[in-house]
């Protein structure tokens, strides 16, 4: 819930919209966020608001601040403060325990919630135990410091955009560790004999127990909501019509982060963004993962990926040249063709070719 006591009633509900746009990924990633969201509300809304499980609210009553059982967060306008609320339930940190397994469980050691009630809200708890490795400090650290340094309104939402598509590739290999299969994404399988892997990438098993553990009852929750069930919709709509046939998110993470890679893999990756990804939909489809990750490759990933990118623009532009060139040769070489032909002078085409009723000869 934002409250904005004294603010315009219009600048409380940009922040709502606002933080939804943020949270479904800049619109790009998640969908039905808008559904449980109240730009304005007021006291009378109360009744309205204990119909749904969850919403982002916006009101400018401070009464609304001394009812905690009203909301799980409150972002305070005036003074920037966030609180959560006394009243949020332990069930909503203990749900973490069911995203836990061999593949992301962590030692008693090295993450311990207590029950002391002196310790506060659940919330309280968890930032009391959180790292400064912590996958989410991290994520604020970086949005803070692109602030700090000017960056646009583009670049920041581009950031939420990829931690948004990074969560959904977590839900769906947790989603296939624990059932087999996910509806969500392509199936988490590595790299062997000449097939390309596919799923989420992690740069070391540390990183993946760190993202699976801060991440894991936040899957869990987000299962059971409706924004799951339209993205696993998206999902299966996507792979009907998509232009390029295996994933080339995953590859582009595996030359990002990935750690002792084989020569065979290499060579597979770059022979399969070579060869795969021709056909204008294929480079539409392929260029948001290249816009986004080649700014993090190393050096020599990034002069080979653009020098394939180079070479692909090259083959299409001679294929244009050829195409304009073939279709003069038909009109010219037409029976039909007349000194008195309706159709542009030689020289009006493309500057390249010179052409006459005889043919077409290069200028």
């Amino acid at each position: 819930m934002f409250l904005g006591h004294g603010l315009p009633a219009n600048q409380v509900a940009r922040m709502v919209l606002a933080a939804c746009a943020l949270g479904s990924g800049c619109g790009q990633v998640l969908r039905g966020m808008t559904e449980c969201a109240f730009p304005y509300a007021n006291l009378a809304s109360l009744d309205v608001l204990e119909e749904f499980s969850g919403f982002v609210a916006g009101v400018t009553n401070p009464r609304f601040e001394e009812l905690p059982m009203t909301w799980d967060v409150l972002c305070n306008l005036e003074t920037g403060k966030v609180t959560v609320s006394k009243d949020l339930k332990p069930g909503a940190v203990g749900s973490m325990k069911s995203g836990r397994s061999s593949e992301t469980s962590l030692s008693p050691s090295v993450v311990k919630v207590e029950d002391d009630m002196t310790m506060g809200t659940p919330q309280t708890k968890m930032n009391s135990i959180a790292k400064a490795d912590c996958v989410d400090n991290q994520f604020m650290e970086e949005i803070l410091s692109a602030m700090a340094s000017h960056y646009g309104e583009a670049n920041i939402r581009l950031r939420f955009t990829d931690y948004l598509n990074r969560f959904v590739r977590l839900a769906a290999y947790q989603e296939s560790l624990h059932t087999g299969t996910t509806k969500i994404g392509c199936p988490s399988v590595s790299y062997r004999e000449g097939q390309l892997g596919s799923g989420a990438v992690f740069a070391d098993e540390a990183a993946k127990q760190r993202e699976m553990w801060a991440n894991g009852y936040r899957i869990d929750a987000w299962r059971k909501t409706k924004s799951y069930k339209l993205y696993a919709k998206d999902w299966a709509s996507r792979l009907k019509r998509r232009a390029i046939q295996f994933d080339v998110q995953h590859q582009v993470a595996r030359l990002r982060v990935g750690k002792n890679m084989s020569d065979a893999e290499a060579e597979a990756i770059f022979s399969a963004l070579a060869s795969e990804v021709k056909t204008y939909d294929q480079v539409v489809e392929q260029y948001p993962v290249g816009r986004h990750a080649v700014a993090s490759m190393n050096y020599f990933h990034r002069k080979t990926f653009l020098q394939l990118y180079e070479r692909r623009e090259a083959i299409i532009q001679r294929h244009r040249e050829q195409e304009r060139l073939k279709l003069v040769q038909d009109v010219y070489a037409s029976p039909t063709m007349t000194h008195g032909s309706e159709f542009a002078s030689p020289g009006t085409v493309h500057g390249s070719a010179s052409a006459t009723p005889q043919g077409v000869s290069r200028a």
